[in-house]
């Protein structure tokens, strides 16, 4: 005999696609399906009922969406099936507790009194009816959601009266045994505000303190709105949470209309020094954050340690966008000083995040992602995964995890972390998020996917009135262009933005989103790949040496990876190596990846001839370590690169007429579309490609895709 628990009877997220695949559920995504076993907990019953009702039902997204206990055909079943063969203690018992999130006995014993909730806890338990112990907690379960809904629909129905007063019970319980945050939870449901306003007032700052931004969010949107008229300081604290949860505006907005923004009060007013440069600097108005921080700094210290801290952090990096290092690292210095008076976990994250990007203008790759990820497990429950922490941190540390060229970890990442700052409106960050994320795109041949990410940013700048992250749009899809040979497009694309006022700002400061990619670069690399090269190589070894002069290493770096390529096209190409092999060398101590990578075939022809002649060096001269890294690169680049240059005796000869679709497939080869992308866009399958593809390489007599696409455009066929 084998005792089999309820985890065991559950189907796994690949059984519950093969059930409702068996069913035939055409048009549920992979994203409702794993939503939909989330909601059952991939109980076997409710998947089954769900499969049913989504047969009736055409738009399958909306019903995964709103299916829950109250569902008609998963109501009747748990009615039926398993509320009524209990006996009615054990049916009041679950109605007055379905409220609670956890379940204890002196909890449950708080709501059903006269009653031995410990025996019935573990009855139902043991009969599996929907109940399950909570890992690693001693006599602590949980119903199943679907359950739990379903009951809290039936007491509602039931006794509606009673539900208030059950939340106000659970609530004063978790007050007494210290937990204020399930007792403001239940509070705020029994609309109890004489007692929940206090209790939210004596922890409200610690919690913003550990960047508990959503948990507060919830919170201040449950109150009534003038609740917090007579509360200046739990105010002040909503005004926060607003700023990092749904951005600048709205918490300027809201502090402008509170009547809070001159006052005097010694609870109040540090607070408004601390948050009006914070709010300035994420709608990118660097100067009106400088004159607004260096006016709070005069009135420091104040009574409020914690806005104290946010003003020095904010303002160490404002000091650092103005370029002055020296009063950046004076600030934070005194910022980790506080820190160890009065530690925060917000104030902790914010001072990694910023000595981190200090170390990511100074082209300090290894140091900065080191720090980003300890500043990403500073606001990180115990437990908890890397992508729950402060996305103020969290983007960075995806930006220096693609620089490492780990790209599904990036992806996983920013998948978190962009939705959570394109909600905040964090500028540099909507930059660096969504050029990777289309760059990743590119990487995987999705072209259409690349074009709709850079116009999303495009029309979030315009939305915002952000002009810089539409300028960083435009850049980017200039550079796209450029990689897929539509040299005029490119140049168009640039025009757009020569004479942007946003354009001079990304050489005035430094800006974390255009510390790289910024309008001259874009140029003069236009210039090094299809105009005047050897104007661009002037220019461009002139603005290396400044940025290098500056401190401001990665950027240098990269002016000189552009440099090479600007070098050997202008006919200087034994130079052109020399040059990239000292970058090179630069870039691999310090852990550059994808910057080289991301500079294209121009660049990736020259390394690898530096791959070729370092692989041919002698085992005595060979820099081991050097050449795994070109290795590496040669690898990165794959089959982007060109063929080598034909032998001129031999010349390129179509064996048979394309046809019409052939030259669709090989403009969409030329242009970046892997298989499937071309399969969508063709409205094909994959194997239909496959067969394009063995037909053209059959007919320009090449070997692969690159070879084929080399062919194509020396006989003219392909730009």
């Amino acid at each position: 005999m084998f005792e089999i628990d309820s985890s065991q009877l559950r189907f796994s997220l690949a059984e519950a696609s093969k059930l409702l695949g068996g069913r035939h559920q055409a048009g549920l995504a992979p994203e409702d399906l794993s939503q939909l076993h989330g909601k059952t907990e991939g109980w076997i019953t409710g998947l089954w009922l769900a499969s049913v009702a989504l047969d009736h039902h055409a738009e399958k997204a909306e019903f995964v969406r709103k299916f829950s206990g109250s569902n008609l055909s998963v109501a009747d079943y748990l009615l039926g099936e398993v509320f009524e063969q209990q006996s009615e203690k054990v049916r009041q018992f679950l109605l007055r507790t379905s409220i609670l999130k956890e379940l204890t006995p002196g909890l449950c014993n708080a709501l059903v009194p006269q009653i031995e909730s410990a025996a019935i806890l573990q009855a139902l338990s043991a009969e599996n009816v929907l109940l399950t112990l909570v890992e690693g907690e001693d006599q602590t379960y949980r119903y199943h959601s679907l359950f739990a809904s379903f009951l809290q629909s039936q007491l509602r129905r039931q006794s509606p009266d009673a539900v208030a007063a059950l939340h106000l019970q659970a609530a004063r319980w978790f007050a007494a045994q210290d937990r204020p945050v399930p007792a403001i939870d239940h509070y705020l449901e029994s609309g109890e505000l004489s007692e929940v306003l206090p209790l939210m007032s004596r922890h409200i700052y610690s919690l913003l303190a550990q960047g508990r931004m959503r948990l507060l969010g919830r919170w201040f949107d449950k109150l009534p709105p003038n609740a917090l008229r007579s509360h200046p300081a739990l105010k002040m604290a909503q005004l926060w949470t607003l700023c990092f949860t749904r951005g600048p505006w709205a918490a300027m907005t809201a502090l402008n209309i509170s009547g809070l923004a001159d006052s005097a009060d010694e609870d109040v007013w540090p607070h408004v020094s601390a948050l009006r440069p914070v709010l300035f600097g994420m709608m990118d108005r660097q100067e009106d954050a400088f004159e607004a921080g260096r006016r709070g700094l005069a009135r420091l210290p104040s009574s409020v340690p914690f806005a104290d801290g946010a003003l020095i952090n904010t303002m160490s990096g404002v000091f650092s966008m103005r370029g002055q290092s020296f009063e950046a690292l004076e600030l934070m210095s005194a910022s980790r000083r506080a820190q160890s008076e009065n530690s925060s976990q917000l104030h902790r994250m914010y001072a990694e995040t910023m000595e981190g990007t200090l170390d990511l203008f100074a082209g300090r790759i290894h140091e900065a992602h080191a720090r980003f990820r300890t500043a990403v497990a500073a606001t990180i429950a115990e437990g908890r995964k890397s992508t729950g922490g402060n996305a103020w941190a969290g983007l960075l540390y995806a930006l220096t995890t693609y620089e490492r060229n780990e790209i599904a970890h990036a992806t996983d990442l920013l998948r978190v972390y962009i939705p959570q700052t394109r909600n905040i409106g964090l500028p540099d960050h909507m930059i660096q998020g969504y050029r990777m994320l289309s760059r990743i795109a590119f990487l995987a041949g999705d072209v259409d996917e690349v074009y709709r990410l850079l116009t999303e940013l495009e029309a979030l700048g315009h939305e915002r009135q952000l002009p810089r992250v539409v300028t960083s749009a435009r850049l980017e899809r200039s550079r796209v262009q450029l990689l897929q040979g539509h040299s005029i497009a490119a140049q168009q694309e640039l025009a757009r933005v020569s004479d942007d006022a946003a354009a001079s700002r990304t050489q005035t400061f430094r800006l974390a989103g255009n510390d790289v990619d910024y309008p001259l670069l874009a140029k003069l690399r236009w210039e090094a790949v299809s105009g005047d090269a050897a104007t661009a190589a002037i220019a461009l070894t002139a603005e290396a040496a400044i940025a290098f002069s500056e401190q401001r290493r990665r950027r240098g770096l990269a002016l000189e990876l552009v440099l090479a390529v600007a070098l050997a096209r202008s006919g200087r190409e034994p130079s052109a190596l020399i040059a990239l092999e000292s970058t090179l060398r630069a870039c691999h101590r310090q852990g550059f990846v994808r910057m080289v990578l991301d500079e294209g075939p121009p660049l990736g022809v020259l390394v690898r001839q530096l791959h070729a002649r370092a692989t041919a060096a002698s085992s005595v001269s060979r820099d081991v370590t050097f050449l795994g890294y070109l290795t590496n690169l040669r690898e990165g680049y794959g089959s982007t690169l060109p063929v080598a240059a034909p032998d001129p005796s031999q010349q390129t000869v179509l064996l048979d007429r394309l046809t019409e679709k052939e030259v669709h497939v090989l403009h969409l080869l030329a242009e970046g579309y892997s298989n499937i992308a071309m399969a969508e866009k063709l409205g094909v399958t994959d194997s239909t490609v496959r067969t394009h593809l063995r037909n053209i390489n059959s007919k320009l007599a090449a070997g692969s895709r690159m070879q084929a696409v080399s062919a194509a455009r020396r006989l003219g066929i392909v730009r």
